[in-house]
């Protein structure tokens, strides 16, 4: 043996899988990652994920959509929209729901799905859009600009309602989505932008103050050549908007508008996990929590999760205390400003926690897969000690290994993390290795890197 010294090995790497298959190469499984201030910036800190702290119980049953009116959750469960936990009456069950809200002189929330509309307030109540001029069909979304709310039919019509009206809808107030001949997907807002995402373009306009028609004008320009290949992934992040879109070449990537300006935010490697799977049930939400704006994704029928950091512009994958996608439809805020997350279908409603390290009480598993590591030679090398960076908190951690390209992992060794120094015990020589580490306690955890005493052989 030669050469024996201490190596700092930084344990983050972004997904980066080979091919479609998540079992190789890094990966975070339900944390994310963080940069260092100041002369630390190039430092990258993992952190376990915030978990899912019960808020209430509803009703149990399907969730289709929850929204923050006047400070007020509305949520609509198992056929029903609920204020405050309160049923307001029975709504249709084909398909989700999204919301917005009207002023004038009453006013209104507005709900819809593909097929039936609602409006609420306290003095009327829960009362359905019956209005003949209300199309029998339209896809997903709705939006509020300037005193219009405004729908998106399949046939590539954006429909107004009367002014700060939704109970009435004019039927001159229409407009055809018409550069491409794709089908209409999603209608959505972007600041002061109506949004029309259809299958693989993506059309803007504004309000135009036409004096007859629709108020709306095109904003020249601004077309995009992406769609949307699930109208259930788009879900606006403050004042932006993001989703799985497609081209007309066929491709799959995650699109992020902001300020009206659109871009992929998803890798080579995201989009080689997305290609082959199952978009027929998908969920989208946003939040903000510590300091972390996430746009997650959840593809159900593929069982998995991916959860986008805008601020970091880093992917992980989420899964629930199983090992299975997040559970969770459709998000808010509450009055203490903290994101509302609502269940697929127990009828149950989470604040996403950045205190909490379980999911409804269960623990769930934060796994971190390093990238493979050869230490900068090519030889055969023996790992006498590793000793780990991470802040010194009572929980427990497990580290195991392989050398053989992700196919094995060694039995792992468990260590405590509070102590000055945190070492386990190797001893065992190989070419090029990775690393993984897991925790499962309900406790706060924050690594940084791995240290090996490494010495490289003579042969």
């Amino acid at each position: 043996m030669t050469d024996a010294r201490s190596v700092v090995l930084p344990i983050f790497s972004p997904i980066s899988n080979r091919d479609q298959s998540i079992l190789k190469d890094s990966r975070l499984y339900n944390g994310f990652a963080e940069k260092g201030q100041g002369e630390s910036k190039e430092e990258v800190w993992v952190y376990k994920r915030p978990g899912l702290k019960y808020s209430s119980t509803v009703a149990a049953g399907t969730g289709l959509g929850v929204f923050n009116w006047k400070g007020d959750i509305y949520s609509v469960f198992n056929g029903h929209l609920y204020k405050n936990g309160v049923d307001k009456g029975a709504v249709d069950t084909t398909s989700s729901y999204t919301f917005t809200s009207c002023l004038g002189a009453t006013p209104k929330l507005f709900l819809k799905n593909k097929a039936k509309a609602y409006n609420y307030d306290d003095g009327a109540g829960l009362v359905q859009v019956t209005d003949v001029n209300y199309p029998a069909t339209t896809v997903r979304g709705c939006a509020y600009l300037d005193g219009t709310t405004y729908i998106f039919t399949p046939t590539s019509s954006i429909n107004g309602d009367d002014f700060n009206d939704p109970t009435t809808w004019d039927p001159l107030n229409t407009l055809l989505v018409q550069i491409e001949p794709d089908a209409p997907q999603c209608l959505a807002k972007q600041l002061v932008y109506i949004i029309a995402i259809k299958s693989t373009e993506t059309e803007v306009f504004y309000d135009a103050g036409n004096g007859t028609g629709s108020p709306l004008g095109a904003v020249q320009g601004s077309k995009l050549g992406v769609g949307a290949r699930s109208a259930e992934s788009v879900v606006r992040c403050g004042d932006d908007l993001a989703w799985v879109g497609t081209t007309t070449e066929g491709d799959i990537q995650v699109m992020f508008m902001s300020k009206v300006h659109g871009e992929s935010i998803s890798t080579p490697p995201v989009e080689r996990l997305l290609a082959p799977l199952d978009f027929s049930v998908v969920y989208a939400w946003s939040a903000k929590v510590a300091g972390h704006r996430y746009y997650v994704v959840t593809i159900k029928n593929s069982n998995l999760t991916l959860a986008f950091d805008l601020t970091s512009g880093l992917w992980y994958i989420w899964t629930d205390p199983n090992g299975n996608y997040i559970p969770i439809v459709s998000a808010t805020y509450n009055s203490s400003a903290q994101p509302v997350l609502q269940h697929e279908s127990n009828g149950k409603l989470y604040t996403l926690d950045a205190q909490t390290f379980q999911d409804d009480g269960v623990n769930f598993t934060f796994s971190l897969f390093t990238p493979n590591f050869d230490g900068g030679m090519r030889t055969t090398k023996t790992t006498g000690t590793v000793d780990v960076v991470a802040d010194e908190i009572n929980t427990n951690i497990n580290i195991s290994w392989s050398d053989d390209d992700y196919q094995t992992f060694t039995t792992p060794q468990t260590v405590n993390l509070n102590q000055g120094r945190v070492t386990i015990q190797d001893g065992s020589s190989y070419r090029k290795r990775a690393y993984n580490i897991t925790n499962t306690d309900n406790t706060f955890l924050r690594v940084k890197a791995l240290q090996p005493m490494t010495a490289a052989s003579n042969h």
